[in-house]
């Protein structure tokens, strides 16, 4: 057979590199039929389905390269007999299951990555029998437990990567890994991001202090753990690293002047620990520096604090001119920000804020024109910006609020600050507005009530009001009123404005607001009658989502439903069992409204029936499938149909090119009219679908197929 033009069943080939050649499909079996195939590059295409065990049959491999694609299942075991494999890379896929330990019994493996999968479960230790084994990648999987102290036989190792936000990895830093001399890059790190789930490694104890032996190293790191104890400043001893990042453990004790002997260091995080003391002067030999981060707490109200390092701002930090990010924020540093900040002409970040810094803000930070985040705020600093601050060009965000610190009123400073697209910080004018502006979002083609904006306070009339860009067609603003009036045509996306006031002696103020005009609430699909038997749990309902609205949209069923069913708003979900029969079908109303008022309905009846009575009714003679309602549709459709006697039935969705999106598990359902299983397409994209719906009974199988169209 063929499988990509390529012929698979010459036993004599030796080589077979299919990558990047946009291959989809499943991996075929038959690729275990070429006993002596050395190298197999099937990476970076689009497989699908189960690694072939037969591939275990290929005992002349020597390279298998299966990264980057959609592969899932179990690694299988049969790998184990592939006993000349120097290079594994399988990562990059949806592979689940364990590590099987049969991967310790590659003699020659050299390059073993497993990375961004979903493998579970332990760290085999039988992968300390790779001895010959350099690289080592486990990162971004789910798994568990202890580093097992058996990868301290890997003395070759160069590359151990068990990071990641999705591993769980728990207990100490065993001693053993201090055994692998060889060590360029050591990866132990946690979660990546605050408040993650899962949360990541959680590894305890103390920093061993023989990581300092470990002097190949050149990227070492343990951030987001729950390390204890003092930064061992043996850690000088690794001349050679480039990456420190211990950020977000529980570190205290003062930073290690050792540190300094990193001259090759180009990131050092110390942030969100508990570390005090001085910031150490030897930290100014690391001239190679591009991130420097010694910041505390990161989110307002962490307990605990963080760090809380004292002392002023050394100027000798002016000299590591390759800094792009210095983070001291959230610390107990006092004293006045040194000009000499003003030589990193490559910051691109600088955060100070939350500190107890005094002074004016020198003007030499206009020279860091590469700024795109500057933090001041929350300090004791007073007087007013340098207007050397126009050339930062660059800058996206400024915070400098908080304290006696302002800008100039003049409109050059204050066109130049109205051009950052974040900006926290008082303007230095007795020129105010009586109250803020609230964002404000209008439906088209409704009226509403003349919008006033505020009124200005101080300075010297008369003032002149400005509004700007212009408003959403139909909407109009009379400066003398300060109204916003008439009836909005076209819908438009949020749009910042700027309202503004001038007095006679020049001064100014400003109110930046969005202005959003909103299609009106509706839905898109209709909500069929529904019937209910009684003591029979239904199959939850999802009532569709209404598009357009402010919101929050707010979704309400009335009048009150039958005993027993329950409608739950947060989620449009109909549940529960019914308890009583209805005299007959009652009308309901579901509608949906938005923030600004705007609403919609749909209208549907809903009815109990007793499943005794229909006992006495004839059965259908045969099977039949009546299709899907509502089709098109939203958020979900039924599939309805009869069934002459009980079954099972299971449901599978097809894309228009035949892959498999998602199946119904097999559900029992008994014989009767007007059967029901409900199909879910949120996570699916617009487009045209096929369905396949088997009935499996003791009378035989029976199959129906049909489409049907999910709209957005």
């Amino acid at each position: 057979g063929t499988w990509a033009g390529v012929s698979l069943n010459e036993g004599w080939l030796v080589e077979l590199d299919l990558w990047d050649n946009n291959l989809t499909g499943w991996l075929p079996p038959e690729l275990g039929d070429l006993p002596q195939l050395q190298g197999l590059w099937l990476e970076d295409n689009s497989l699908t389905g189960a690694i072939p065990p037969e591939l275990g049959n290929l005992t002349q491999l020597v390279w298998l390269w299966l990264y980057d694609n959609s592969l899932t299942g179990a690694i299988p075991p049969e790998l184990g007999n592939l006993t000349k494999l120097q290079v594994l890379w399988l990562d990059g896929n949806y592979l689940t299951g364990p590590i099987p330990p049969e991967l310790g019994d590659l003699p020659r493996l050299q390059v073993l990555r497993l990375e961004d999968n979903l493998l579970t479960g332990a760290i085999p230790p039988e992968l300390g029998n790779l001895t010959q084994l350099q690289w080592l990648d486990l990162r971004n999987n789910t798994l568990r437990g202890a580093i097992p102290p058996e990868l301290g036989n890997l003395t070759q190792l160069q590359w151990l990567q068990l990071s990641g936000y999705t591993n769980l990895l728990t207990g100490t830093i065993p001693s053993e890994l201090g055994n692998l001399t060889q060590l360029r890059y050591l990866g132990l790190g946690g979660k990546t991001l605050t408040g993650e789930i899962p949360p990541g490694n959680t590894l305890t104890g103390m920093i061993p202090p023989w990581l300092g032996d470990l002097t190949q190293l050149k990227g070492l790191w343990l951030h987001r753990n729950a390390l204890t104890g003092e930064i061992p400043p043996e850690l000088g001893n690794l001349t050679q690293l480039e990456y420190l990042w211990l950020h977000r453990n529980a570190l205290t004790g003062e930073i290690p002047p050792e540190l300094g002997n990193l001259t090759q260091l180009q990131e050092l995080w110390l942030s969100g620990n508990y570390l005090t003391g001085t910031i150490p002067s030897e930290l100014g030999n690391l001239t190679q520096l591009r991130y420097l981060g010694l910041g505390g707490k990161t989110l307002t109200g962490e307990i605990p604090p963080g760090n809380t390092l004292t002392g002023m701002i050394p100027p000798w930090l002016g000299d590591l001119t390759q800094l792009k990010g210095l983070w001291l924020n959230d610390n107990t540093l006092t004293g006045v920000i040194p000009p000499e900040l003003g030589n990193l002409t490559q910051l691109e970040s600088l955060r100070l804020h939350r500190n107890a810094l005094t002074g004016e803000i020198p003007p030499e930070l206009g020279k860091l024109t590469q700024l795109e985040r500057l933090s001041l705020y929350n300090n004791h600093l007073t007087g007013v910006l340098p207007r050397s601050f126009m050339q930062l060009d660059s800058l996206k965000s400024f915070y400098f609020g908080g304290q006696a610190l302002c800008a100039p009123s003049d409109d050059a400073f204050q066109g130049w600050l109205g051009g950052i697209q974040h900006v926290f910080g008082p303007t230095c004018v007795l020129l105010q507005f009586a109250s803020d502006m609230d964002n404000r979002t209008f439906t088209v083609n409704r009226p509403f009530a003349s919008l006033i904006l505020p009124e200005a306070t101080g300075g010297a009339t008369p003032y002149t009001y400005v509004l700007e860009p212009a408003l959403p067609a139909g909407l109009s603003f009379d400066a003398s009123l300060r109204t916003i009036s008439g009836t909005p045509t076209a819908v438009t996306p949020a749009a910042s404005y700027m309202y503004s006031v001038a007095d006679n002696s020049g001064n100014a103020a400003s109110l930046e607001f969005t202005v959003e005009v909103v299609p009106a609430v509706s839905f898109g699909d209709m909500i069929a009658d529904l019937s209910f038997a009684r003591a029979q749990p239904i199959d939850p309902l999802v009532l569709p989502e209404a598009a357009g609205g402010a919101a929050p949209v707010v979704y309400a069923l009335t009048p009150a439903l039958p005993t027993g069913l329950a409608f739950d708003a947060t989620i449009r979900t109909l549940t529960g069992t019914p308890t009583v029969v209805t005299d007959a079908p009652k009308p309901y109303t579901y509608s949906a409204t938005g923030a600004n008022g705007s609403r919609d309905s749909l209208l549907f009846t809903m009815e109990v029936f007793s499943p005794v009575a229909a006992e006495h009714e004839s059965l259908p003679a045969s099977f039949a499938v009546h299709g899907n309602y509502p089709n098109p549709f939203q958020e979900s459709t039924r599939l309805v149909f009869d069934l002459p006697w009980p079954a099972s039935v299971t449901v599978e969705v097809m894309d228009i090119t035949g892959r498999r999106v998602f199946t119904v598990p097999a559900t029992e359902k008994a014989a009767g009219w007007k059967n029901m299983i409900s199909l879910s397409g949120r996570a699916m994209p617009s487009g045209l679908y096929l369905y396949r719906l088997t009935a499996t009974s003791p009378e035989g199988r029976s199959v129906h197929t049909g489409k049907f169209v999910r709209i957005r």
